[in-house]
């Protein structure tokens, strides 16, 4: 019989300073109704606002302050449009040192919060973006915010900007038009289904884009297909990791807007998300579809800069690197839906999680990686956090057993 997996709300959103070995337990495919989550009916729009930091040398702009000889910037920006994250991007080409550290505060309800890391990770030299930049840090609502960037070797980024993020203004339908509405059913999983093949059997219950309000006017229309998926690669998208089930959408529209409109991305670089609570959100458009027998038969991705074809992307949803303040072990609901994800696509394109697989990068020689890697594997970064990337090699065996149990 599946176990029900129950939704344990947070009492407290990113309180603190929030950013930067569990046991996987047999079970069965979750049903929709486990993963359904309290959410608007209507799905809400996504405003940004941007504030220049530096120029295109790296020049601070008007209203911000530098100190530490050209490599501390710092700014505020008070009464604003109410929003719920923030995040760094800057011109592509120029990486951050090992040594840059940012920290902000939040106006909210009068007061100011304590300061808070903001993390600074990210996959910088991605081929698909046009800018690098950070993470997304989510907050609570605020109206006004702090921040201090510090490179202890560098100079600053050039064309540096500070992004406000609310994804949930109110929806707006216009133009005689209706307001796209969340719809919160999930694919139902093939369980137990006569006559279907092992990869059916396997299918988790998933949130579609249309679930967490996915603004399909933003991606690029053309789907990038790719012959056919070698390697899976698991990630940690560096937000906090004390958000509520009701808050997952938000934070999907956040990521959304963030990688398209400030990264130039040109959809959501991760196939499939999945958040604390066990859920699998899709992210890049046609993600669930793609298979062997379709076409496209797989979708290029933009999660693993150079190392994206060939590779799916699945990206936990928090931040697992103990190192930064606020990081943390991810819990059994998360690590049963990566294994169920990556064991559904696992068994798709017929790739042995135990096993090892060659990539190739453009002007340099082949890599071989295991099957289900890290990100880290792949590209010079701490992601998936410690915490996480620890865990792979269980992760590994989980999802080869459950992989054998459905043939």
């Amino acid at each position: 019989m599946p176990r029900i997996r129950m939704f344990r709300a947070a009492t407290t959103l990113l309180t603190g300073g929030v950013l930067a070995a569990a046991v996987l337990t047999a079970q069965q495919p979750p049903t929709p109704s486990d993963l359904a989550a309290p959410v608007a009916d209507v799905a809400p729009t996504t405003q940004m606002t941007n504030v220049p930091l530096t120029g295109s040398t790296g020049e601070p702009r008007p209203g911000t302050a530098s100190g530490r000889t050209g490599r501390e910037i710092t700014v505020e920006k008070n009464s604003t449009a109410p929003f719920r994250a923030v995040s760094l991007s800057w011109e592509k080409g120029v990486r951050l040192d090992r040594g840059a550290h940012a920290v902000a505060r939040f106006h909210r309800d009068g007061a100011w919060t304590a300061w808070q890391d903001v993390p600074l990770a990210g996959d910088q030299d991605s081929d698909e973006a046009g800018r690098a930049g950070s993470g997304v840090f989510f907050s609570d609502t605020s109206d006004g915010v702090q921040l201090r960037l510090t490179t202890e070797k560098g100079e600053l980024p050039k064309n540096l900007r500070l992004s406000l993020i609310n994804p949930d203004k109110k929806a707006d339908a216009g133009r005689g038009g209706r307001a796209p509405r969340l719809t919160m059913k999930p694919v139902a999983a093939a369980v137990g289904t006569a006559g279907t093949s092992a990869a059916d059997r396997l299918m988790p219950a998933v949130h579609t884009r249309a679930d967490w309000g996915a603004d399909e006017s933003k991606a690029d229309p053309g789907l990038k297909g790719m012959a056919t998926v070698r390697a899976m690669v698991v990630h940690h998208t560096v937000n906090g990791n004390d958000y509520r089930p009701e808050d997952v959408p938000s934070l999907m529209r956040a990521i959304y807007a963030d990688k398209i409109d400030n990264q130039k991305y040109g959809d959501f670089p991760y196939h499939f998300v999945v958040d604390r609570f066990g859920g699998i959100w899709e992210g890049r458009r046609g993600s669930i579809a793609a298979n062997p027998s379709a076409d496209p038969k797989a979708i290029l991705g933009g999660h693993a800069a150079g190392y994206n074809t060939g590779t799916l992307g699945v990206a936990t949803l928090g931040n697992f690197e103990p190192t930064e303040k606020g990081g943390g072990k991810p819990g059994n609901d998360m690590l049963e839906g990566v294994r169920d994800i990556l064991a559904w696509k696992g068994a798709q394109y017929e790739l042995a999680p135990r096993g090892k697989a060659v990539l190739d990068f453009p002007g340099q020689k082949p890599r071989t990686v295991d099957v289900i890697s890290g990100h880290r594997d792949v590209y010079q970064t701490l992601c998936p956090g410690e915490d996480l990337y620890a865990l792979l090699p269980t992760l590994r065996e989980q999802v080869a057993g459950r992989m054998e149990q459905a043939r």
